[in-house]
């Protein structure tokens, strides 16, 4: 009987090592912004997924680096399935007015292949009325609903009133 159970269980594992399948592979390139007022830096970032290897960043002629390269890295493991992603971003602030392009940057994954984006145009305007603009790119918040459970609940509490104290004379 127990002879029996492990070949179950064997037989079960080596199934699923088999019947994985390889998570996608991509390499993208997301910009906080596609057009910008001079004087204002923008975020842009390289995100490779399921890869692993050596980022090559771009040449950034037209900019003037603020920050970075900035690295993060993530790893997860659900129901066997492993995947992994490794971002890279840096924070840019364009020297001139006018259409400015962002090459095209390459991860070079350690299986000899080779990943690359497509470069992108940012339009920069005049800014003669200094104004400030948001910079970073939005990240996709995730809220968990718990169906109206009270202590679950994200809204702020109110700050509840003090009650003054009168005191007579």
């Amino acid at each position: 009987m127990r002879n029996i159970l492990i070949m179950v269980f064997l037989a079960t594992a080596i199934g699923n090592l088999q019947g994985q399948n390889d998570p996608a592979q991509s390499f993208e390139v997301k910009v906080s912004v596609d057009s910008i007022l001079l004087g204002n830096y923008l975020e842009i970032q390289f995100t490779a997924q399921n890869i692993t290897g050596e980022f090559e960043a771009p040449q950034l002629e037209d900019f003037e680096i603020v920050g970075g390269p900035n690295q993060s890295t993530s790893m997860s493991m659900i129901n066997g399935e492993t995947s992994q992603s490794a971002s890279y971003s840096y924070f840019i602030k364009p020297k001139t007015t006018g259409v400015l392009h962002i090459e095209p940057a390459y991860f070079h994954s350690s299986d000899d292949q080779s990943y690359e984006t497509p470069p992108i145009d940012i339009y920069c305007l005049p800014n003669p009325e200094g104004i400030v603009q948001n910079s970073r790119i939005e990240k996709q918040k995730e809220q968990l609903h718990f169906g109206g459970f009270p202590f679950f609940d994200r809204t702020p509490a109110k700050p509840k009133k003090k009650k003054l104290k009168v005191t007579k004379i």
